[in-house]
């Protein structure tokens, strides 16, 4: 009964409701005192459906910038010229060679060893500080779904290993002000050779271990196509303690004409389950996934359903950000991605600072 209801959401829901429920702040980090008021503006929370920032709703628009061992300052100043307010990094990540069938590692890369302790971690600080110092958010994403168990993707092969990850990066990064976690990236897929997932008992535990490092973390999983739209799925993310819903949903041809539809399913799924959480769309499609390349005008159309829908954010989903060894993600983005990039701001936020859709401000 509850999928046939989700499947009529699907073609017919045009409307939600939003209710701000509760508000969870992360405390403020121990900056240099000329860091301070920067930073106090990037205050991240949640507040019913919506993140905050100051303890304003806020609508956060990212972009993915996984290989973040290699970010420029000149990146970020370009993100917050252009009003992006979130960037979304990898933790455990390897250059990967996506012309194979089966994702391989090419490069190590990342902030995670193989045993669960941290590398790189001045790197990291520095990059979670000069964020808040220009009031974006960062969606730290500890754990890499394992590809293909004879030449994985992730580091971490094991509980052990992934629960001391976990535990690393929350204790490292637990007073930065600007910061939430997402605990391992796909945790159920199972495509391209995967062979392992994590169930929802054992997110269950991660995030446990996260939250006994630092009790006002704000942590999320991230699920693929329509793991969400399950009704018991989505009851036991929410049982296991995630806090924010983070779809990946099916790369379908008219993905993007869906966006609104596929998010109005999920928030009825969450409001059966007696609760109200955020919905943050964190790796719609991109250009050269699966041979797909959308337009520029499918991918704004894209993202302003996911405004209008109630979304909390939603992610510039780009390859630009997977390689910066040599390049800036600037240098990386193709005709259409720049396009995009230099758009998507007025599109979200509005053409003028006096737009309702600004950042701080809720969509109507």
């Amino acid at each position: 009964m509850f999928d046939r209801t989700l499947r009529a959401l699907l073609r017919h829901s045009s409307a939600l409701v939003v209710a701000a429920t509760a508000l969870f702040a992360v405390a403020p980090p121990k900056l240099a005192a000329g860091d301070a008021r920067a930073a106090a503006g990037s205050t991240l929370g949640i507040a019913g459906s919506r993140f905050t920032l100051r303890g304003q709703p806020t609508f956060l628009l990212g972009v993915s910038y996984f290989d973040a061992v290699g970010w420029r300052a000149s990146d970020l100043d370009a993100f917050q010229a252009r009003r992006f307010n979130l960037i979304r990094i990898f933790l455990d990540w390897s250059i990967i060679d996506f012309k194979v069938q089966r994702l391989t590692p090419v490069a190590p890369r990342g902030f995670v060893n193989s045993d669960g302790s941290l590398a790189n971690t001045a790197t990291l600080l520095n990059l979670i500080r000069a964020c808040a110092a220009r009031g974006i958010v960062v969606d730290v994403t500890i754990l890499t779904a394992l590809y293909n168990a004879a030449n994985p993707i992730s580091k971490t092969l094991d509980m052990a290993s992934r629960e001391r990850a976990v535990r690393h990066a929350v204790r490292l990064l637990k007073n930065a002000p600007n910061v939430f976690f997402d605990i391992c990236n796909e945790h159920d897929v199972a495509w391209g050779g995967k062979t392992t997932t994590l169930t929802h008992d054992d997110l269950a535990v991660l995030i446990r271990a996260a939250l006994a490092e630092h009790p006002a973390a704000i942590v999320t999983v991230s699920s693929g196509e329509k793991h969400l739209l399950n009704g018991q799925n989505l009851r036991e993310e929410l049982a296991a303690g995630v806090m924010v819903m983070t779809p990946h949903f099916h790369r379908t041809p008219d993905w993007f004409d869906r966006t609104g539809d596929r998010i109005l399913a999920v928030r009825e799924a969450i409001r059966a389950a007696g609760r109200d959480v955020p919905i943050y769309l964190q790796e719609e499609q991109r250009r050269g996934w699966n041979k797909n390349n959308p337009t520029a005008a499918q991918m704004l159309h894209a993202a302003r359903q996911a405004v209008a829908a109630g979304a909390a954010g939603w992610v510039f989903h780009t390859y630009a950000g997977f390689d910066l060894r040599d390049k800036s993600f600037l240098e990386n983005l193709d005709p259409v991605e720049k396009e995009v990039f230099a758009s998507l701001g007025a599109e979200v936020f509005g053409s003028t600072k006096s737009s309702a859709l600004r950042p701080g401000k809720s969509p109507p």
